[in-house]
């Protein structure tokens, strides 16, 4: 719950329109004697008036005192949330930067990547290449294995014939 100050309390016309004081004429039963000596009662300070004036003061003095520590503790609080608020400003920042550094550093180790992965392929494809070759090859030199125990079979039965007919 708010507090409010109570401005009447302290005499303090806040937002009030001031009352004019001679703006209306006395009434029609007004005795003046009766005014001065009412006057009179009331400007004569009595040590009741004067005690509650005092304290007045004294809860003026506390109320200022309230104020001005209060108004030190806003200031000090602002201070800190500032100080706080520029901290915080202050990391953002650093991740913002250190988070578009490592988004750079991940494109570049994609870009790495992609060309590892492309020698890789090259690679692949002139293995597949040569295994390719390397079947032909073996299979040309399986039939020339084959060629030749054909030419060495034949040879030897040219070989026996020959011998068989110098026999005869």
């Amino acid at each position: 719950m708010k507090k409010e100050l109570n401005y009447t309390f302290f005499d303090i016309n806040a937002g009030l329109p001031a009352k004019p004081v001679f703006n209306q004429p006395p009434p029609a039963n007004w005795n003046f004697a009766q005014d001065q000596e009412k006057l009179a009662l009331t400007s004569v300070p009595t040590p009741e008036i004067s005690g509650n004036q005092n304290e007045m003061a004294d809860v003026k003095m506390e109320i200022i005192e309230i104020q001005k520590a209060s108004k030190l503790r806003t200031d000090r609080y602002n201070l800190s949330l500032q100080r706080l608020e520029a901290q915080q400003n202050q990391m953002a920042n650093d991740i913002s930067e250190k988070f578009a550094l490592l988004l750079q550093k991940m494109n570049e180790q994609k870009k790495y990547d992609q060309k590892v992965q492309d020698i890789v392929d090259r690679h692949n494809n002139l293995l597949k290449g040569y295994e390719v070759r390397l079947n032909q090859m073996q299979k040309l030199l399986m039939q020339k294995e084959q060629d030749y125990v054909e030419a060495v079979t034949s040879l030897k039965e040219l070989k026996a014939e020959i011998g068989r007919l110098k026999r005869l």
